[in-house]
């Protein structure tokens, strides 16, 4: 039996806005394994999979925290004035995630397809996203492997929704300022490439 070890690696180039912690290290693993053992995988495998009822803290679709929400609000005009807004950020579903992967026999190509069922509150509402991406290891010399990897997020659009009081004035709910002042909230596909180099012996 043939033992493999690994030096440690490095990235010469990279880039994301958001890599999933747990999928992009294990396709990499698994891309540069079936490049020095030449043992196909063949079935279909997961690389990330999660399942939660958001309260608070909500995630985006490659897990990285997009917004946590005060239990109480406390008004930016009175601090004496505040309110429970718990209930307002509670998902109303349990959110699904996963990444599964898929090995293209002939050209050892790694393929990732992944589904985000996003999270319904009353006052914020992520949808849908879809996962794809691609991963390959390149042998370019005797014991030097490159491996290039890239995925995008699509979909998981935001959308938030105003507290109102009795006058049908809309503030924002986690500090009761004005509407139309409230911040942001990040919204763009995440996305990541990364091309990284081993030597094995």
């Amino acid at each position: 039996m043939r033992l493999l070890l690994f030096l440690t690696g490095f990235i010469f180039c990279g880039y994301s806005q958001s890599q999933d912690v747990n999928h992009l290290p294990l396709i990499v693993r698994a891309s540069q394994h079936l490049a020095i053992t030449g043992r196909v995988i063949e079935y279909p495998f997961i690389s990330s999979f999660n399942i939660e009822q958001e309260s608070l803290t909500f995630r985006k679709s490659s897990g990285a925290i997009l917004q946590s929400f005060p239990k109480v609000a406390y008004s930016a005009y009175d601090s004496a004035i505040k309110y429970d807004v718990s209930s307002f950020y509670n998902s109303k579903n349990v959110r699904i995630k996963f990444i599964i992967n898929y090995i293209e026999p002939s050209s050892k190509i790694f393929i990732s397809v992944g589904y985000d069922r996003g999270s319904q509150a009353e006052k914020i509402n992520l949808s849908r996203a879809y996962f794809i991406g691609l991963t390959r290891t390149f042998n370019i010399h005797k014991n030097g492997y490159l491996t290039t990897s890239s995925g995008s997020w699509f979909g998981g659009k935001i959308t938030q929704y105003p507290c109102i009081d009795s006058y049908d004035r809309e503030y924002y709910c986690p500090n009761l300022t004005a509407w139309i002042d409230r911040p942001n909230l990040d919204f763009q596909n995440e996305k990541y490439f990364q091309i990284k180099y081993v030597f094995a012996f």
